[in-house]
């Protein structure tokens, strides 16, 4: 009986996991933009985990907003930061040498209401960073919409 245990809890423990994924921080994407990470708009689920992946130097990944009761965390430059999110909501976050450059992202966690109720916290926080973007400036007006497509 106890093998059948173990069996069982191998074989549908994995199901019960989140999935990994992963965010790189580029100087130059596929498309020729530069400072961007890719991708730019994820959708996860709750519990999964993302990995900031730097692919050159002197990238971090600093979040700006989280839901309520989420701390918020800043990488270490040049290296790889997971994290797993376990709450629903949009985490808007950037990667301060660059922002200037517009290096931003977000993560949707989940749906529902839960999410949406995020969205207006992470759209303020983008327009209130744009006018420091002094190149690449469109990708807050589209990681707007991305997050407004979302509702």
């Amino acid at each position: 009986m106890a093998a059948l245990a173990c069996i069982a809890a191998t074989t549908l423990a994995p199901q019960a996991w989140g999935a990994d994924h992963v965010v790189e921080m580029l100087d130059i994407d596929d498309a020729g933009a530069t400072m961007a990470f890719k991708p730019m708009y994820l959708t996860v689920q709750p519990g999964d985990t993302v990995t900031f992946k730097p692919t050159h130097k002197t990238h971090f990944v600093k979040l700006m907003t989280a839901p309520a009761g989420v701390k918020k965390f800043t990488s270490k430059e040049d290296e790889e930061y997971s994290v797993t999110f376990d709450k629903a909501g949009v985490y808007f976050y950037v990667c301060p040498p660059h922002m200037m450059m517009a290096m931003i992202g977000a993560i949707q966690v989940g749906e529902g209401e839960e999410m949406q109720s995020q969205i207006p916290a992470a759209v303020k926080s983008v327009q209130g960073l744009r006018g420091r973007m002094m190149t690449n400036a469109n990708r807050a007006d589209e990681l707007i919409g991305l997050m407004e497509a979302a509702k």
